[in-house]
């Protein structure tokens, strides 16, 4: 019989720090690898009752420990309340019963990193980046992801890979292979997160990586699979989750296990075998799309400036387009504009092949030029002046919109100014630009604009 803790289960014990904010050890390792596979796996607290530590785990964990003060040290930790209780809720719902395992605080933080991935540290501590917040569309896919990750940390699978892997390898690869996953590829804004773990924990570096093995895989998916089944969610919302992830953009996907397309169409695969074998129960399993929309949109609206700097602009567009779907504010139409603009010469939509062509020719050059430079070349080419004309024209609809819902908004008026100034319509950029200064007088790019505003109406008797 398969032991699950029922939401409020009054038994499961999960310590709050000062913060009020649920504490979790780690379990090492980005979103895992390999979707389930027809083994049932039991879903228990603990599947290693006769786990003993060892000098090299207890080091293990103490690097654990200390990159959860590294992320909230350097301010990688995404501090927004509502975002947090909503994601703490989720992964407490999934835990089994029971007391956490000797060496477990359990404890859920999203990290600000674009790249969609989530990962667990051998203490409890389980991220989840908002990249993949703001990919994912409901609350069963969130409860699928933290449910594959806390059994990363139920089962030991961090210990138990360093073990059979850490003789294996050479201590210059680890850094060696730190030092370009924290460089993102050279394209756009590397991983901090990446960055960190290089730093300050090699060796979950190398073990998210490499990955697990695929037993090990097998065992976080299947319960990540029931633990989504067990409270009600719908499992077909975890095979939606890897759908999404098939498509990501840049040269690379992002550091992490996504960027494997091959094995993710794997886990498709025998996650739908698994639950056509065995269908769910309820009538209406639980999908929770509105309320997870309702309760994630500041990190939805934080990554869009994240992926923009990170030269993942379509990214940014699915993520606007969505919030101002649900919620057409002037915030949201200003994002938008933002991320029309930051499309520059890139077709808005691809294939799969032309998307995967992109990326090579993105790596290409940008190993012999600046991003800036980069960007300048697309617009050169006929399909790059026709991809920036249509975005252009969405850029300004959409800064236009924001303004029109509220005149105060000064980013929109900025943001237009800069459409309107490529357009050399000198007076109209002009005037949107003295919005922009008199709507935000300390704003940080104030001598920028200033500058660019001087260029645009020089001033009477000036050279």
């Amino acid at each position: 019989m398969l032991a699950f803790r029922a939401k409020g289960n009054p038994k499961v014990q999960v310590p709050v720090n000062t913060e009020g904010t649920i504490e979790m050890k780690r379990a090492g390792v980005l979103f895992a690898v390999l979707l389930p596979v027809v083994l049932a796996v039991p879903l228990r607290a603990q599947s290693q009752p006769d786990f003993k530590f060892t000098k090299i785990d207890l080091e293990l964990l103490h690097q654990a420990d200390q990159l959860d003060e590294y992320f909230a040290r350097n301010g990688m930790v995404f501090e927004d309340e509502a975002t947090q209780k909503y994601v703490e809720s989720v992964g407490v719902s999934v835990l089994p019963a029971g007391d956490p395992p000797e060496h477990v605080t359990w404890k859920f933080r999203v990290l600000r990193d674009p790249f969609p991935n989530a990962f667990a540290l051998p203490n409890g501590s389980v991220y989840i980046h908002t990249g993949l917040l703001s990919l994912m569309r409901s609350e069963a896919q969130l409860a699928g992801v933290l449910g594959h990750e806390e059994t990363h940390v139920l089962n030991r699978h961090p210990y138990l890979e360093y073990r059979s892997t850490r003789k294996k390898m050479v201590a210059i690869n680890i850094f060696a292979m730190a030092g370009g996953m924290a460089g993102g590829y050279g394209y756009g804004t590397p991983s901090l997160v990446i960055a960190g773990i290089s730093s300050v924990a090699p060796a979950l570096l190398a073990a998210s990586v490499f990955g697990y093995s695929r037993e090990l895989e097998r065992e976080a998916d299947m319960r990540g699979l029931a633990a989504m089944e067990k409270d009600g969610y719908d499992p077909q919302e975890m095979v939606t989750t890897f759908r999404l992830l098939e498509r990501s953009e840049g040269p690379d996907s992002g550091p992490g296990i996504y960027s494997d397309h091959p094995r993710l169409e794997a886990r498709i695969q025998y996650l739908t075998e698994e639950i056509k074998k065995d269908p769910p129960t309820l009538s209406s399993p639980l999908v929770g799309a509105g309320k997870y929309s309702d309760a994630t949109g500041a990190a939805f609206r934080h990554d869009i400036g994240l992926q923009i700097r990170a030269v993942r602009p379509r990214h940014a567009v699915a993520i606007a387009l969505h919030l101002t779907d649900k919620y057409p504010t002037s915030e949201h139409y200003m994002l938008l504009g933002e991320a029309y603009r930051a499309l520059g010469g890139r077709p808005q939509d691809l294939s799969d092949d032309k998307l995967s062509a992109e990326r090579k020719e993105a790596r290409k050059h940008l190993s012999k030029m600046t991003p800036e430079e980069y960007e300048k070349t697309l617009l050169t080419t006929p399909e790059g002046k026709a991809a920036w004309e249509e975005n252009r024209k969405q850029a300004e609809d959409s800064y236009r919109e924001a303004i029109r819902l509220d005149a105060s908004n000064a980013k929109a008026h900025r943001g237009l100014g800069f459409i309107l100034d490529g357009e050399n319509k000198a007076s109209e950029a002009a005037a949107e630009f003295r919005s922009y200064l008199s709507l935000a007088p300390t704003a940080w790019d104030r001598a920028e604009i200033q500058k660019r505003l001087d260029a645009l109406e020089p001033r009477p008797g000036a050279d």
